[in-house]
């Protein structure tokens, strides 16, 4: 992602003048998130670029961008001030991260008592296999139908996944008697 060299921001002018972003992380395609498209509209969305080899600071660019390493913040208040400038100092200390779903209490302290098994029974360590398949079209251009499978796996790689539509089997694999 290309960061404009002319002008820089400091992420906590940003915290101060628009509120504390919450983090955002892409599970879906965000087009069909409407949470997400709400607060892209609004201009309240800052493309945080993560450098992955450790080298560079993170800077955040005003908007959504799809790339590689890329988190995504969501503030309360529009970032239209901030267009066009390069955010600097990014303190994630300073971001909120909703829990999503119901929240579970931790059972730590708790150890349920299991109910011991009625005579003639045994107990035994069942091993179950979930498994979630999608299945999608992929149009290759290639020279052989190995060839296509290469280029439709490469092509695969990349793609966001929509897993709420997929088929989920479970099986046994496996039993053993304590």
């Amino acid at each position: 992602m290309e960061a404009p060299t002319s002008k820089i921001a400091r992420f906590k002018e940003l915290v101060a003048k628009c509120g504390t972003p919450e983090a955002y992380t892409p599970w879906v395609d965000p087009k069909r998130d409407s949470h997400f498209q709400s607060a892209w509209r609004e201009n309240r969305v800052l493309t945080v670029q993560q450098n992955a080899a450790g080298h560079g600071k993170d800077f955040g660019i005003v908007g959504f961008r799809k790339e590689l390493n890329a988190s995504y913040l969501l503030f309360p208040k529009p970032l239209t001030e901030f267009e066009g400038r390069k955010v600097v100092g990014i303190a994630y200390d300073a971001v909120h991260t909703p829990p999503r779903g119901p929240v579970v209490k931790s059972s730590a302290g708790k150890r349920k008592s299991r109910p011991s098994p009625s005579p003639g029974t045994k107990s035994f360590s069942v091993t179950v296999c979930v498994t979630a398949k999608v299945e999608y079209t992929e149009t290759v251009n290639a020279t052989s139908s190995e060839a296509a499978k290469r280029e439709a796996l490469k092509a695969a790689e990349p793609r966001d996944l929509d897993w709420s539509s997929a088929e989920v089997s479970r099986a046994v694999v496996r039993i053993k008697s304590p």
